[in-house]
């Protein structure tokens, strides 16, 4: 099994970032789809695309792990960790590693666009920024 890997600097504080990681309205904003839930599980669903649902194993002021209870293709039972750390100059680093993906899945180049799509909404939106919500 592969692993899709990303990583960002972003303007922001770790405790911002570990909010938007964990709390539902900045979840719903970053993510552009409806979350419904509880702080350690939820559900994203993407207008017109897929529904996971997740619960958080793990959450610190350096590292946010999810683990996939639901999803499409091979995503449930995968884990996404994003670790955070110091950049300089008021920066955290954001190194995402969804692992347990098999590069031969079909919907591994989606999620692995996806992620990369999301890292750059989450920076918008700890960092200030308006992230245009998509309308279903």
């Amino acid at each position: 099994m592969g692993e899709i890997q990303h990583e960002l600097k972003v303007g922001a504080a770790r405790s911002k970032i570990v909010e938007a990681l964990t709390n539902l309205a900045s979840l719903e904003r970053w993510n552009g789809a409806r979350v419904s839930g509880g702080p350690q599980e939820w559900t994203i669903a993407y207008p017109d695309g897929p529904t996971f649902r997740w619960k958080v194993i793990a959450a610190t002021n350096d590292k946010v792990t999810w683990y996939c209870e639901q999803g499409p293709g091979n995503a449930k039972g995968s884990q996404v960790t994003f670790a955070l750390s110091d950049a300089g100059k008021s920066r955290t680093l954001v190194r995402l590693v969804h692992g347990d993906r098999s590069g031969s899945d079909t919907n591994y180049q989606k999620c692995n666009t996806l992620w990369g799509v999301l890292l750059g909404r989450l920076q918008q939106e700890v960092e200030g920024f308006q992230v245009s919500k998509r309308q279903s």
